[in-house]
């Protein structure tokens, strides 16, 4: 059983911003409070393909890790190759948990709710904000949500990290398990 389990937030697009979170394994499944354990922040930008690539390989520094992936619902009737970036990067990402390239747990998220749930004052108050890009801050909100979705849905948790592990005690050695009168 790991002592910290991860969360890879992502912010598609024609640069995509990643999150990762290392949180205790107990402020999800025990009663710890939250604290930031681990954090980094990271930019990608190219191709699609190696975006996402880039992406998969880094989240395989981290287990247990969930990722999440920043959902894209076009707005607008604009069909320019760097609006529908998002989904170009977000879909060959999620390929590659398809196909088991990585094998971490993978999930899509609206935009809104990150935006709901960890708003810039939140992200400051929280000491998780960057001046910076907002698809920085938009991977930093998705984990955050990310998490407290998890903390409020137990079914939610054990998909992205397994079920609570309970430790078990070793076996008493020696002669006393075993003994017999004869």
């Amino acid at each position: 059983m790991s002592s910290l389990i991860y969360v890879m937030g992502i912010d598609p697009g024609f640069t995509t911003g990643v999150t990762i979170l290392g949180v205790p394994y107990l402020s999800m499944y025990g009663n710890s409070p939250y604290h930031r354990s681990y954090f980094e922040l990271f930019e990608t930008s190219g191709s699609y393909s190696d975006q996402a690539l880039e992406i998969c390989d880094a989240s395989r520094e981290f287990f247990p890790l969930a990722m999440v992936v920043e959902s894209f619902y076009p707005a607008k009737p604009i069909t320019s190759e760097e609006y529908l970036s998002p989904v170009h990067v977000g879909d060959r990402i999620a390929f590659c948990h398809e196909t088991k390239y990585v094998i971490n747990t993978f999930f899509w998220q609206t935009p809104s709710q990150a935006m709901e749930t960890a708003p810039d004052s939140r992200l400051k108050l929280w000491n998780l904000y960057r001046p910076g890009p907002d698809h920085m801050k938009d991977s930093t909100r998705h984990v955050v949500t990310f998490l407290r979705r998890c903390r409020d849905d137990t079914a939610l948790r054990d998909a992205a990290w397994g079920p609570a592990q309970t430790r078990t005690r070793p076996a008493k050695r020696g002669y006393a398990r075993s003994r017999r009168t004869v």
